[in-house]
């Protein structure tokens, strides 16, 4: 099904094809090929045992512990109240009979993978659903914040169960998570100089660290490090093609195939939040540069807005 990216007055939209694909098919994905992933989201809610949701038209249910005999019946609630998506944990395909009944339906049944926590899905959720809020609110793009990564390394840290690092293409540390004593020297030493020290680089420029990173898209383990540290694992972020980061986890062992598909899943939502941190600089970056045309050419007339960002007030004269 075509994928809705924009509303009529330039607002950006999170359908529910959008999500699955900012997440990743390891952690989220349809039960019925047939699901209207068209729909927006506007925000989440949960649905708990035999309690009645009280639900808004948008919503990405969570179901947590309802019984399989409740599904068409909660269905037929969400279908009049207009949620977007209801997402189940789904240990086993659903029966034929079942799969039969779900396809019926207008709301697409989302199953998430068992290994996977709400509350982690939930945090994922709200950070793809963001930048549409932002559209909304305040009328303006998105722009991610240092806030929003740090808080994103927590969740991947969840993820993993390790302390983790966002960092640039340049090994600058962007955020991380908490438990970074669990880790060793090498990396508090990261952490606390926001940068990877040089005779690690070395290391690892040595070893081909960079080198697989930016040739693939799968997690790399990295052990026998020197000083005695910890392994790591580490994945590439980017957008496309191009290679906007890498996020860096230290661990025991090497990640179980879940965990190592999940890791995988968050560089997506990381490479959201740096493309938004990417726009607020370069919406900065050319006012002033009008600004500095401006007072070189004495024409006092406000700055040309930027492309797409009407949303900018005019300075005054």
């Amino acid at each position: 099904m075509e994928q809705t990216d924009a509303a009529p007055h330039g607002r950006r939209l999170v359908t529910v094809a959008r999500l699955l694909e900012s997440m990743g098919s390891t952690l989220l994905e349809p039960l019925h090929p047939t699901a209207a992933l068209d729909r927006e989201i506007s925000g989440i809610a949960l649905v708990e045992g035999a309690d009645e949701a009280q639900l808004r038209a948008g919503d990405v249910v969570l179901c947590v512990g309802v019984e399989v005999a409740r599904l068409p019946e909660l269905l037929d609630h969400l279908e009049r109240a207009g949620a977007a998506a209801l997402v189940v944990k789904w240990h086993a395909s659903p029966d034929e009979r079942l799969r039969q009944d779900l396809t019926r339906r207008n709301v697409p049944v989302l199953g998430l993978n068992p290994a996977a926590s709400w509350l982690q899905l939930a945090e994922l959720v709200r950070t793809v659903i963001s930048a549409r809020d932002a559209w909304v609110e305040q009328g303006r793009p998105p722009v991610s914040t240092g806030e929003d990564l740090f808080a994103l390394a927590e969740t991947i840290s969840a993820i993993v169960d390790g302390p983790v690092t966002i960092e640039d293409r340049l090994s600058r540390v962007l955020a991380f998570s908490g438990r970074q004593e669990e880790a060793d020297a090498g990396r508090i030493e990261t952490v606390l100089g926001r940068q990877v020290p040089d005779r690690w680089v070395a290391v690892l420029e040595r070893r081909g660290v960079f080198r697989a990173l930016a040739r693939g898209r799968d997690p790399v383990y990295v052990d026998d490090l020197p000083d005695g540290a910890k392994p790591r694992v580490c994945v590439a972020v980017r957008a496309g093609d191009e290679l906007l980061g890498s996020l860096w986890a230290a661990v025991d062992e090497p990640l179980s195939p879940a965990r190592s598909a999940a890791f995988r899943d968050a560089a997506n939502i990381v490479a959201l939040h740096l493309l938004q941190l990417r726009v607020g600089q370069d919406i900065g970056r050319r006012l002033q540069a009008d600004l500095v045309a401006r007072v070189l050419d004495g024409v006092r007339r406000p700055p040309r807005r930027p492309a797409g960002c009407e949303w900018l007030p005019a300075l005054i004269a």
